[in-house]
């Protein structure tokens, strides 16, 4: 099957990799009765899925080619730390999820947590009136100013919140902090890594 296909796989790679925006993600898999990952590049157009037995960044590397230049769209998951930060857009949805496990823990975990979601919240308010049109981009790059400041000041505060969770979390999403905003600087990026979470889980 896999040489049959070979040939439209092929084609569709070199579509991928040649498009302004690329989404990627892996989910747990089997592959007889060895551990594997599902793989998925989601473009405007075309999505290739492959099955692998890594979840490391050479998968990606693969699958996005060596002259990938785009914006790569993603989660916070290492296997994607070898991409430029100011080419990446780091998935909101999954820092909201972050901010809400913050919260969970109570205490000034729970305070940082809250603070992070009020701004979370906002972000995807202005960001869906541009996607309405009742908003321009150039309105959103301005309306972003003073949330992008409020969630460097509150990541920041975290890190010496106290609570070791929380710290750690703060401190790796500021180390990707210029990619949680690629989608305010380049217009077509969306601040979600959805397209690719909806290829997948089916």
């Amino acid at each position: 099957t896999a040489c049959a296909v070979a040939t439209p796989v092929a084609d569709a790679q070199a579509y991928v990799r040649a498009q302004p925006v690329a989404h990627l993600d892996e989910t747990g898999w089997r592959q007889g009765r060895t551990r594997a990952w599902l793989w998925v590049a989601v473009t405007m157009w075309v999505t290739v899925f492959a099955v692998r037995l890594s979840r490391g960044a050479k998968v990606a590397q693969d699958l996005l080619g060596e002259r990938f230049c785009g914006i790569l769209v993603t989660d916070r998951w290492s296997a994607y730390t070898w991409y430029p930060t100011r080419w990446r857009q780091v998935c909101w949805a999954h820092l909201l999820r972050d901010f809400e496990a913050m919260m969970e823990r109570g205490g000034r975990s729970q305070e940082i947590g809250e603070a992070l979601r009020a701004q979370a919240r906002q972000m995807f308010h202005t960001w869906h009136r541009v996607r309405d049109g009742t908003l321009t981009h150039a309105q959103c790059r301005v309306a972003m100013r003073p949330l992008r400041r409020a969630v460097a000041r509150w990541l920041k505060a975290g890190q010496t919140c106290g609570v070791a969770k929380t710290e750690g979390v703060c401190r790796e999403v500021l180390k990707v902090y210029d990619a949680l905003w690629t989608f305010v600087r380049v217009e077509g990026v969306e601040p979600t890594n959805n397209a690719a979470e909806r290829a997948i889980r089916p």
